[in-house]
Parts: C-alpha cells; sequence; structure tokens
C-alpha cells in the first residue's frame, strides 16, 4: 500500500501486542520496507515475561533488520542465547527509543530498573520518546526527560536531545 509513497516515507514501525503477535510474523513486510530503503521500527520487549520480550528484541534486531527498537525493558541484560543485543546494537547504530514513564504506568517498573545510564555508557544511542502519550498526562517528551533529570542529572538530559538528534530519520 506504501510503495507508490515509498520516496516520501521515511520509515514503518511496528506498535501491536506482542504476546501474539512476535516480530518475526512481519518479517516479509520488513524486508519489503528495507528494498524501497524504509528505516524499520519495532517496539520489542515491553509487553511479555522477561524471556520472551528478549527474544523479540532478539528477533526485531536479526530478523526484521530494525533500525530502532522502542522499549526493550531488559535490553540492559544483555544477551539472548549468546547472541549481544547491546553489541549488535551499537555496531549496527541501532537507536533504542526508550519510554520511562510508558514503562512505568503501564507495567509499575521503576524508571531506574531500565538501566538507560548503563546503555549509554556502553553505546547505545538511547533517545526519550512519549508512548501513547494521551493516556496518561505525563507520557509526553518533556515529562519523561524531566524524570530522567530527577533520577541522573542534566548532562544526561542533554545527552538524550542530542541522541535525538543524531538518531533522526532525516536526509534518506
Amino acid at each position: 500500500a506504501a510503495r507508490p509513497y515509498a520516496n516520501e516515507l521515511a520509515g514503518i514501525d511496528l506498535a501491536c501486542i506482542e504476546n501474539d503477535r512476535p516480530p518475526w510474523m512481519f518479517r516479509g513486510a520488513f524486508m519489503l520496507a528495507k528494498t524501497y530503503g524504509l528505516r524499520r521500527t519495532v517496539h520489542a520487549g515491553e509487553m511479555c515475561d522477561e524471556q520472551t520480550n528478549l527474544d523479540n528484541i532478539y528477533q526485531a534486531l536479526e530478523q526484521l533488520d530494525a533500525n530502532g527498537i522502542s522499549h526493550a525493558r531488559p535490553l540492559y541484560k544483555k544477551t539472548v542465547d549468546g547472541f549481544d543485543l547491546v553489541e549488535h546494537m551499537i555496531k549496527n547504530q541501532v537507536r533504542l527509543e526508550s519510554n520511562p514513564r510508558s514503562n512505568e504506568r503501564t507495567f509499575g517498573q521503576d524508571i531506574a530498573e531500565l538501566h538507560l545510564d548503563k546503555l549509554v555508557e556502553w553505546g547505545v544511542l538511547v533517545t526519550v520518546n512519549p508512548d501513547d502519550p494521551m493516556l496518561w498526562p505525563d507520557g509526553d517528551t518533556v515529562h519523561n526527560l524531566y524524570a530522567l533529570g530527577v533520577l541522573y542529572d542534566k548532562e544526561f538530559v542533554d545527552q538524550m536531545v542530542a541522541n535525538s538528534y543524531a538518531a533522526a530519520w532525516t536526509g534518506r
């Protein structure tokens, strides 16, 4: 459906309920998008138990060749079945679109448990993004950045903003 508009699009994003629809199910669409030069983001590692979340991150990276991963709550664990997720993301400049307030509100996960500071320290291109901000009044980018500023510091927030520019899908 998007083929006639491929030159006008930057990319595609897979956002669905992961429990019943793991990333591998969308491989055909993602490979087609790749042939048209579109970038690819996958919401993975958000809604399932830890092992399934890690498996979904792996599938998004290896089978869908994602340029961006949203959420990836257990990414700091680094590996799944011997595959180093973090190393792959760094080597291939795959951005992590973190959604800390969403994870806190939806799953009760303390923002510190995402270990975004470690991921940045290791070299992952972490950005901060809203996720369904209409579902709660503090889910926008400003509130996400504020929460990270309280947890870490102003320099960390500045890094997140700089990373957003570095990771932007402009200039196809």
